[in-house]
């Protein structure tokens, strides 16, 4: 269900200036690229709606497929409404956007766990194919990690399509547990264990 081409584990050092100090509110960060776009990640607020219904529909067929592991083309406002909530803390729903010379701020990333049990939490993110290989992809998941981590859940689990071949080569180079489906031959499931909460 993650869509991505690089490493959760941290970005070169060369792709990002130092982050700004989080809002102690919002818990939004903000980096400064090599190539002097601002990334900024923060929670999902309901007005995002629309910006995130273009960035899924800007993606092509495969990518939304392996983010929903189903065909889709947009969402319904009940959907995007799912997605855009923010009052549960058990679900969480982060976008990064971009901003800079020549760029009007744009969300190009979408990352969010749900849990139902305040144990485990499963994992879905998607980033524009027009915007990977920037290391945004690992900003997103380790904003949610740390999500995952203060409300207290021992581990995100996910999956993914075997034809998938991005995501799974991420989760071996991050060392996450992979198994496969036994309902489904096609998809492999992963599991991230959580650290204790880091503030």
């Amino acid at each position: 269900m993650l869509a991505s081409q690089t490493s959760p584990n941290g970005v070169a050092a060369s792709a990002l200036g130092p982050a700004t100090a989080p809002d102690r509110r919002s818990r939004a960060r903000r980096w400064v690229l090599a190539d002097g776009l601002a990334a900024t990640l923060r929670q999902v607020r309901a007005d995002d709606a629309a910006a995130l219904d273009a960035m899924l529909r800007r993606q092509s067929r495969a990518s939304r497929y392996f983010r929903f592991h189903s065909a889709v083309n947009g969402l319904t406002e009940k959907q995007l409404a799912r997605l855009t909530r923010t009052d549960d803390p058990l679900h969480l729903g982060l976008v990064l956007t971009l901003d800079g010379p020549g760029v009007a701020p744009l969300l190009v990333a979408e990352a969010r766990f749900a849990s139902d049990d305040g144990v485990s939490g499963e994992v879905a993110t998607i980033v524009d194919e027009a915007w990977r290989r920037r290391g945004l992809c690992s900003l997103a998941l380790e904003g949610l990690l740390a999500g995952a981590r203060r409300v207290g859940l021992r581990y995100l689990h996910g999956r993914v399509l075997d034809s998938n071949d991005s995501m799974l080569g991420l989760a071996r180079r991050a060392c996450w547990s992979m198994t496969r489906d036994p309902e489904d031959g096609r998809v492999r499931c992963f599991r991230i264990e959580l650290g204790r909460a880091g503030g």
